[in-house]
């Protein structure tokens, strides 16, 4: 028998994103008024994520980027501390946005938006 294929950090990389994906989509069955997540690197791109509409995760990590680098930016001029949790409160629900690492060393961002009002479709699509 001959030695396996050594695994590479693409193989790796996917096998991480498809657990993510499997998270978030078991978080959106579980917890009523969660219909989108998304994952990204902190510079703004996907890794992972559950829409309703195609091309919204793109449009959200993006998007979440720009907000918690503010966000930390006000906080730090104003000797806060680090950021924790962005909130965006809107007449139909929230958002959460949060960092996951320490500081600087943050690798990924999360981004759930929760509902406190029915949207006009109900399907998530991945």
């Amino acid at each position: 028998m001959g030695k396996p294929a050594p695994t590479t950090d693409a193989a790796h990389e996917g096998a991480d994103r498809e657990r993510i994906h499997a998270h978030l989509l078991e978080l959106i069955r579980s917890v009523d008024g969660i219909d989108t997540a998304v994952v990204a690197s902190v510079d703004g791109f996907v890794q992972a994520q559950v829409v309703r509409q195609a091309g919204a995760g793109e449009r959200l990590a993006a998007m979440t980027s720009s907000m918690l680098a503010l966000a930390g930016a006000i906080g730090r001029e104003l000797a806060l501390g680090e950021l924790q949790v962005l909130m965006v409160e809107a007449s139909e629900g929230k958002v959460e946005a949060a960092s996951a690492g320490e500081g600087k060393g943050a690798t990924v961002s999360i981004l759930l938006p929760i509902r406190t009002q029915p949207a006009s479709d109900e399907q998530a699509d991945d």
